[in-house]
């Protein structure tokens, strides 16, 4: 199996990478669904996160409501730094299972997408990363259509994590996602077909710690 780690910066592109990867035969995980379901009540991180930030996040059903949990750690980096902390170690857990459980089944390509992946020092878990990029304003203005209007609430959403530069420059593939769906689409095509070419196979950046 190819364990390909997907990264890059907030509403750079990564989803959509992943939709025309999987149209190419890769399954995907995505690591913001696997975050949010260890928030649900029945989840693994439910009761951490309530005990550390407090029930000021709770709906009145008692569930975490993700904007005000956003708002909150966005705005201050000593708890955004403590809900990494207690959330992500459940959220890799989770996604070294799955890729077991693909190889099990004989899955070619997983492609996990993972935001932090360079902060939480991930990368060991793949092959080879990606990072995926874009400009600052490209960013501003897909967060606006995302409904995030408020730029300062924006900015602190982009500045949380690396820059652009840092995971890029750390990442074994670039894409830069600036243009348009075709540009984009060349690019990843082309980092797919060296990715899953004989002669690149037997010289991957890494061996993943996974069991062959």
């Amino acid at each position: 199996m190819i364990r390909i780690g997907l990264t890059g910066g907030i509403a750079a592109g990564k989803s959509t990478v992943c939709k025309y990867w999987e149209g190419l035969g890769a399954t995907v995980i995505d690591a913001d669904d696997l975050a949010h379901a260890s928030l649900e009540k029945n989840g693994s991180n439910y009761h951490k996160v309530i005990e550390v930030l407090g029930s000021e996040i709770l709906n009145e059903d008692q569930s975490i409501n993700r904007q005000r949990l956003g708002d909150l750690v966005f705005g201050n980096p000593f708890l955004l730094q403590k809900l990494n902390y207690i959330c992500h170690p459940d959220i890799r857990k989770a996604w070294q299972s799955e890729i077991g459980q693909m190889q099990w089944f004989g899955i070619a390509t997983a492609v996990v997408a993972v935001p932090l992946l360079f902060e939480i020092n991930a990368q060991q878990d793949f092959n080879v990363t990606v990072a995926i990029g874009c400009s600052l304003k490209t960013q501003l203005e897909r967060l606006e259509k995302r409904g995030i209007v408020d730029p300062d609430m924006a900015l602190l959403r982009i500045q949380a994590m690396w820059s652009m530069e840092k995971k890029m420059e750390s990442a074994d593939f670039v894409v830069w996602n600036d243009r348009d769906l075709p540009h984009l689409r060349r690019q990843i095509e082309a980092v797919w077909n060296y990715i899953h070419s004989p002669y690149a196979r037997t010289i991957y950046p890494r061996e993943s710690h996974y069991p062959v």
